[in-house]
């Protein structure tokens, strides 16, 4: 991850376009499952966001590189993952990140009563409208 003069950059924010709506698509089961629910906490409750080097502290990112390198990362990481038998390291994926179905139907049916809000269609509506560098800060 690399930002404007060559500092790493990263701004992971969950609430994503109103402070009245949750994120949906899986983005809170798999964060909590990833990262732990106080990362989860703080990123839901207040929106605030982090840089990079905070991600990977976090376990968010497994690497920071500068900028400009990031393709050249990837391209290794990829080389290096081409190296393994692909069934073995899918059957390994499968076992180090579990789907969690339950808390995905969970996310579904509250972002879905979320959604028909009077309030969240209003900040959906903002955020169409709105012409700001970030429309989705409160």
């Amino acid at each position: 991850m690399s930002g404007p003069g060559g500092g790493p950059t990263c701004y992971p924010q969950e609430p994503p376009s109103n402070p009245a709506l949750i994120p949906g698509f899986g983005g809170i089961p798999r964060l909590k499952r990833d990262l732990g629910n106080a990362v989860v906490r703080d990123l839901l409750l207040t929106g605030r966001s982090f840089n990079a080097t905070k991600a990977q502290q976090i376990g968010l990112v497994s690497q920071v590189v500068g900028e400009g390198e990031a393709l050249r990362a990837a391209r290794a990481t990829a080389t290096q993952l081409g190296k393994f038998d692909r069934a073995t390291a899918a059957a390994a994926k499968k076992f180090i990140k579990p789907i969690p179905h339950e808390e995905l139907r969970r996310e579904i049916d509250i972002f879905c009563e979320l959604f028909a809000r009077p309030a969240v269609q209003a900040g959906l509506r903002k955020f169409v409208e709105s012409t700001d560098a970030q429309p989705y800060l409160p």
